[in-house]
């Protein structure tokens, strides 16, 4: 979606067209680091080969900055975008970076992200998105992945392996557990498995009895005792068809199972979810003192070619040979994406992944990098556009992305109040959550009455993706319809209400901006007419 730029974000659109259309060469070497946002820079490269690099660098000591993945389609189970179209669903989402639900994601650069199925578009290997854990690591399958934590920690991620005895639903008052078997994946035989919305649409035939959670938080990797904690609301038999809330979670069982669920659990009871991974060296062997507890965002990637500043060499065709290349690389001070243009004989011929490691080691000053999915996938998203140039001619889409993104704050409407009586003014959407980046498995005709329901995270008439979002009980059916598309039962409206404070503001700084772009419009002017 269109959002309002700030400033120093214009101020970077402005220099590049100003310089254009005034026909000013610019040495790539010349222009150094561009500000895009605070402690978000831009530059662009020429490095040997030859070789076009593009890179965003995020500065660590942000607090309002971090990292976040985004889902193709919104479901991991099929289907595949761009970068810029995953970007347009996930600007100004939701985030539980706070770690509550409410406040937004303000999207600042993004990159595509891991290597995945080209017919389906399910990715390899594992996925951490907004703090839950949707999609396991390969256990013993080499390299997991790039991960950023809650403490603002940056890792990569080496050999894994999730233990048996520490993938564990307990029952919190007495303490009875089970092993979680799968995360977004069928149960097999006498297995437990755990789904959440990201799933997609529809939950499949994956059980004999599924036990829905309230989450108070995210899915989050936690090692026992530490848990991911919520509270049961059904108990039903089956679980094909069912849809799952944003913030909910759905255990199902099969066989015994089933049969421990039937015993252990019911409604009200608070359960805990408990994840340990353990973590090896490169040779699946050697243990490395890391952990993944509290994990934010993570990708699955491949050849990890800078390990505490150490340049790996690998004997892989798709290592030694020059490609369009994307990477994650940092230090202790900043976190870059690296995307480098390829297959452009005499422009850009690519990197090999030694090259690359040299790169991001010697001009970036990093200690640490990973490589993501290259060739035609490669695309670097910057401030509204696509800034290298994809060797397809065009965005190919992809399974996945990692977006830089500044957190603002909640802002909720007052128009309604749980309670009241609503109508449709129009078909609508029943969404699993605030926010178009959400699913919508159910609709809603026009002039259909519903109740406003409390929130249980105080999300009532909360903005999200350019809407105030309010959730809805329509006869049996529950979910998020956005406010613009309702209203008071009887015809009444709520015109007469103070708009929010949010609006306002909005208003305010809308025409602040347009006069800042006036008067530095006047300012670039007098600084070209003057020889820069």
């Amino acid at each position: 979606m269109a959002h309002l730029k700030t400033p120093h974000r214009v101020l970077h659109t402005l220099l590049l067209v100003t310089v254009l259309a005034a026909g000013a060469a610019v040495p790539v070497a010349a222009q150094g680091w561009t500000p895009v946002a605070p402690g978000v820079d831009y530059q662009q490269f020429r490095g040997a080969g030859p070789s076009r690099v593009f890179v965003v660098r995020m500065d660590r000591s942000q607090p309002n900055l971090t990292l976040e993945t985004a889902i193709a389609q919104r479901q991991l189970e099929d289907g595949k975008a761009t970068v810029s179209e995953m970007v347009g669903v996930y600007d100004q989402s939701l985030t539980a970076w706070e770690p509550a639900w409410g406040a937004r994601m303000d999207v600042i650069a993004a990159i595509n992200g891991s290597f995945h199925d080209i017919e389906t578009g399910v990715p390899q290997s594992g996925m951490v998105s907004g703090g839950w854990y949707i999609r396991r690591f390969d256990d013993l399958g080499g390299g997991s992945g790039f991960a950023w934590r809650l403490d603002r920690s940056a890792m990569i991620g080496s050999c894994v392996r999730h233990p048996p005895d520490g993938q564990l639903l307990t029952v919190i008052e007495t303490n009875a557990s089970h092993r979680l078997a799968k995360i977004n994946g069928r149960p097999a035989g006498n297995e437990l498995a755990v789904f959440t919305h990201h799933y997609g649409r529809r939950m499949p035939a994956a059980g004999n009895l599924s036990v829905m959670v309230q989450m108070d938080q995210p899915l989050t990797i936690l090692e026992y005792p530490e848990m991911a904690t919520g509270t049961v609301v059904e108990v039903a038999a089956g679980s094909e068809g069912r849809t799952i809330p944003f913030d909910q979670a759905i255990v199902t069982g099969r066989g015994s199972a089933a049969s421990w669920l039937r015993d252990n659990v019911e409604v009200g009871d608070r359960v805990g979810f408990s994840m340990r991974i353990d973590h090896y060296q490169s040779d699946c062997q050697a243990w490395r003192g890391v952990t993944w507890a509290e994990t934010y965002a993570s990708l699955s990637g491949s050849f990890e070619f800078l390990m505490d500043g150490e340049i790996r060499s690998f004997d892989d065709l798709g290592a030694t040979v020059r490609n369009p290349r994307t990477a994650i690389c940092f230090n202790d001070d900043y976190l870059y994406f690296v995307v480098v243009d390829g297959r452009n004989p005499g422009m850009s011929e690519g990197m090999t992944i030694e090259e690359l490691g040299a790169f991001c080691r010697d001009d970036l000053g990093a200690n640490w990098g990973i490589n993501q999915d290259g060739g035609g996938s490669s695309a670097l998203w910057v401030d509204g556009d696509i800034v290298n140039n994809p060797s397809d001619g065009h965005e190919r889409p992809v399974a996945n992305a990692l977006m830089l993104v500044a957190v603002e704050p909640i802002v909720r409407s007052t128009r309604f109040s749980p309670g009241a009586q609503i109508e449709t003014t129009g078909p609508v959407d029943l969404s699993v959550g605030p926010g178009q980046n959400f699913q919508t498995p159910q609709d809603v005709g026009a002039g259909e009455v519903g109740t406003v329901l409390a929130d249980p995270h105080g999300l009532d008439g909360v903005l999200a993706t350019g809407s105030y979002w309010w959730k809805i009980g329509f006869q049996g059916r529950v979910g998020w319809v956005a406010e613009q598309d309702l209203e008071l039962v009887g015809g009444e409206s709520a015109a007469g209400a103070k708009p929010p404070q949010a609006e306002l503001d909005d208003v305010k700084n809308l025409l602040a901006s347009q006069l800042w772009l006036q008067a530095r419009a006047v300012h670039l002017r007098q600084i070209l007419l003057g020889g820069w």
